[in-house]
């Protein structure tokens, strides 16, 4: 996204706005109140954060920061990294409750703060069963190639996965399941997640395709994280066009909740009408 300034009072500006990061100028030196809280900034559209300065006298003070879900039914863990203007990073993975980021003694009252929302990254138990091939038990079967996978932990991870291996499907007895319109790439990205706890950057609307279709919410999510964050306007319309030719209503909203935003320029956005 390109670079802004906004003043927001509170002696907040933003200097530079960005899918998953937010980079803000903060002046607290001539904030004189006791207890002064920031407007609300959002990130991705996911997350909610403010500032707060707690000060006891004229040379004394101390910044705070909480961030919220925007969404009540999310589920998904975001981690929350701040760099300060004295380089000092911290992360923080729990929501709604204020976090001390630092007082005089370590920084003064104007600088510049980086605030970053990513996924946290998930527990991976079966990890050392990535790489056997001797107790696996059926294969997906993309149109480049296959990868091999162990029924119990697909099933762990998909209700669609568990419902057929339990009953009488011509694939639970052949072994094999094809997946058509998908590539090898992106089984391997999908086999990584369920083992490894990874999630990649690339091949996010096949993922998004099979997320959805072995009902994979946790999943599904992240793809729609991860690719409302990269949405630019060279590739919105590709992305509205993959939405509303595969019914992908999640990931259109998030499109169109970008726009709404105002984080695409309006003269881009003409041939939005058609899908609106």
């Amino acid at each position: 996204m390109s670079k802004e300034t906004e003043m927001t009072g509170c002696g907040i500006t933003i200097i530079n706005r960005q899918s998953t990061v937010l980079e803000l100028f903060l002046n607290f030196v001539q904030t004189h109140e006791t207890t002064v809280v920031s407007p609300k900034f959002t990130i991705n559209g996911v997350i909610t954060f403010e500032f707060k300065v707690e000060r006891r006298d004229t040379d004394r003070f101390s910044l705070f920061v909480r961030y919220k879900k925007k969404r009540v039914n999310d589920k998904l863990d975001y981690g929350i990294k701040y760099t300060h203007w004295t380089e000092r990073e911290m992360k923080f993975n729990n929501p709604d409750i204020w976090h001390f980021v630092c007082s005089n003694g370590s920084c003064t009252g104007t600088g510049t703060i980086s605030v970053e929302v990513n996924l946290e990254t998930l527990s991976s138990p079966c990890a050392s069963l990535y790489e056997d091939t001797e107790l696996t038990d059926f294969k997906l079967l993309g149109d480049d190639g296959y990868v091999l996978l162990h029924k119990a932990i697909a099933a762990a991870y998909s209700p669609f996965f568990k419902n057929m291996f339990l009953g009488q499907w011509k694939e639970t007895t052949e072994g094999v399941i094809e997946v058509s319109g998908i590539s090898k790439a992106t089984l391997e990205h999908f086999k990584e997640y369920m083992y490894l706890g990874t999630f990649p950057d690339t091949c996010l609307t096949q993922l998004l395709l099979l997320a959805k279709f072995y009902m994979m919410e946790d999943l599904e999510s992240r793809c729609l994280f991860k690719l409302r964050s990269q949405v630019t306007k060279d590739n919105v319309f590709d992305l509205l066009e993959f939405a509303v030719t595969n019914k992908q209503t999640r990931l259109l909203y998030e499109i169109l909740d970008v726009a709404q935003q105002g984080d695409l320029k309006v003269d881009e956005l003409e041939e939005f009408q058609k899908y609106l």
